[in-house]
């Protein structure tokens, strides 16, 4: 499915009918993000993977986020397939609304006779460590045509057993950040129960969309098919509609505009599409059929809780504590209660464990101890454990580019902020 989402996309910017959508972008967060989401990656080739600011930070930008996070993840991906036990650095800077990234690699490098075909779709290389990391050869070219739709550059340098750096250049203007948007309680049941349609022909998406839905006191009536839907809709009131696009007999373009135009019990109800294609230009097509909003699959609690929120529902607060309960929550519902136990139970074994080998030497290399914490930060990060993951992030920023004492003193901090961190997780 990946490679056939790669081909689509190709087939979209060389039809003319892909276009940036300029919007304000957060680099510091969206960087993170990724560098987060591939860490586990990174852990697995035993490379420290990191990342920074050249010169002074601007955060805010205007520019395409999700052609940008597209370009990065297979550039960092990239370079942590081909870097074993080695480094993968990522380097931003932005000087006169114009920003490059570059991505620097250990690894194995890029043979001299592929250097001038890299770009060029299923293109891969070919020896005995390409053909382990696997690959279809579209990567690269659907970063090119991305970093063209940003109206920017891409270019690379590369030395084989020594490493690789790819640079991306593009316009981003200078953008204020955006009003925070009101929050959406998160975390508990919503106290007006509602009658919710889900018009979905995948059994399993069903299922889990059912199950999120009745946890919360809501009464789920299917539809297995777009037609369905509409003869549901029409006959019987729903105080939300959950249309998902691609279906069999009827899809949910058309079933949303049969509802709309029917003049039946839900003509007016909210209609909100379940969908995997988030792209600006569909969501807005999606809207123009009658929807009223887009959730992108795959679903999770807290966005189907938004969307309630609009539909009459409205969820208590939830304090914020020492952890997050409401990202805590969602963990334990997707891995469930015992796997969530097992796995809890791990990441206090590793940080106990990374405490106890920060504190025996006051003499280890500031490389190793950045790495250490990054990984488990991410983990603090996964169980809501923000308090503990802002300390971990504080150290190793301090191991990358502060002081000894500044390293010394966030070690220092690390077994109260656990042992807080820790009580409030066994409270859950």
């Amino acid at each position: 499915m990946s490679h056939v989402s790669d081909v689509l996309d190709i087939s979209r910017y060389d039809a003319g009918k892909v276009s940036a959508t300029l919007e304000p972008v957060n680099i510091s967060d969206l960087l993170q993000d990724i560098i987060d989401s591939q860490s586990g990656m990174a852990s697995a080739q035993e490379t420290t993977l990191d990342w920074g600011w050249d010169g002074p930070s601007q955060h805010w930008v205007f520019s395409d986020g999700d052609r940008l996070q597209h370009i990065l993840m297979n550039l960092i991906g990239n370079a942590l397939k081909f870097t074993k036990r080695g480094r993968v650095s990522v380097t931003v800077n932005w000087h006169a609304d114009q920003m490059w990234i570059a991505i620097e690699d250990t690894g194995i490098g890029i043979p001299a006779e592929l250097q001038g075909h890299i770009f060029e779709d299923f293109v891969t290389g070919n020896t005995s460590y390409d053909r382990e990391v696997g690959g279809s050869g579209l990567g690269l070219s659907i970063a090119q045509r991305f970093v063209s739709v940003l109206k920017g550059e891409i270019s690379f340098t590369s030395q084989v057993g020594t490493g690789t750096t790819f640079r991306v250049t593009f316009p981003a203007t200078l953008a204020q950040a955006p009003a925070p948007a009101k929050a959406v309680p998160q975390g508990q049941i919503p106290n007006t129960p509602l009658r919710i349609l889900v018009v979905e022909d995948n059994e399993i998406n069903r299922f889990l969309v059912r199950e999120m839905l009745q946890a919360d006191g809501h009464t789920v009536v299917e539809a297995h098919d777009g037609q369905q839907g509409v003869d549901l809709a029409a006959a019987e009131h729903f105080d939300l509609i959950l249309m998902d696009i691609s279906m069999p007999v009827l899809d949910g373009r058309s079933a949303t505009r049969q509802i709309r135009d029917g003049g039946g019990a839900c003509a007016r109800t909210r209609i909100v599409a379940l969908t995997a294609n988030a792209l600006a230009e569909e969501r807005q097509v999606f809207l123009s059929d009658g929807m009223d909003d887009v959730l992108t699959k795959p679903l999770t609690k807290s966005d189907l809780r938004e969307i309630l929120a609009g539909s009459g529902a409205s969820p208590p607060k939830v304090s914020r504590h020492i952890v997050d309960l409401a990202h805590n929550a969602e963990t334990k519902e997707v891995l469930g209660a015992e796997a969530y136990l097992k796995v809890l139970g791990r990441f206090k074994a590793e940080v106990d464990q990374l405490i106890s080998w920060l504190q025996q030497s006051q003499s280890m290399d500031r490389t190793d101890i950045a790495a250490e914490v990054h990984k488990i930060a991410g983990n603090a990060a996964l169980f809501g454990a923000q308090e503990m993951r802002d300390a971990l992030l504080h150290i190793e920023n301090a191991a990358k580019t502060g002081s000894h004492e500044d390293v010394e003193q966030g070690i220092a901090l690390l077994p109260d902020i656990w042992r807080r961190s820790k009580a409030a997780l066994a409270e859950i």
